[in-house]
């Protein structure tokens, strides 16, 4: 027997009814039906890969953009062409996609073999994306990747901590 799938009223209403209503049915129909990813242009002006088995791009496209409430823009406000973005736990690269436009170079870091592929094929549209296949952490030193069920539940754990002489 099939679980039902349960619906986020709390969700549906962040996003407003008239949005979820208009924009969920076609991404569901997209990947489930027509089994294809959707691809959406962000308001950065870069175009974004969202492969249909990521929860967090159904997010993107049900939002159009606006998945983070608004981390999003205040990330694009500080951007400038002569910074930097550290994009840490990329997953597919919707910070760097959003990014990368307003700033000089993007190095997504991403550990989780089941991200790097779409990511990839993110990065591969934009030439100042670098993807970084590794984990990032305020700690020197070596740690565990935990695979979580959904890929952007992987976590670092048990950092080693590296021997620093001096």
């Amino acid at each position: 027997m099939k679980a039902i799938e349960f619906i986020d009223t709390k969700y549906i209403r962040q996003v407003g009814i008239f949005r979820w209503l208009t924009r969920y049915p076609i991404r569901q129909f997209t990947k489930r039906v027509l089994k294809r990813d959707n691809r959406m242009r962000l308001p950065t002006g870069a175009s974004i890969l969202l492969p249909r088995w990521s929860k967090n791009s159904t997010s993107v496209y049900v939002t159009k953009a606006h998945m983070d409430w608004g981390a999003e823009e205040l990330f694009a406000r500080f951007a400038s062409q002569n910074s930097d973005f550290i994009d840490v736990g990329a997953h597919i690269g919707y910070y760097s996609m959003y990014l990368h436009p307003l700033v000089r170079n993007v190095y997504a870091f991403e550990p989780d073999p089941r991200n790097l592929t779409d990511l990839a094929a993110n990065a591969a549209s934009a030439s100042n994306i670098e993807v970084v296949e590794s984990a990032a952490s305020s700690h020197t030193g070596t740690g565990q990747l935990y695979v979580g069920g959904d890929s952007s539940l992987s976590a670092l754990q048990g950092i080693r901590r590296a021997n620093n002489p001096g």
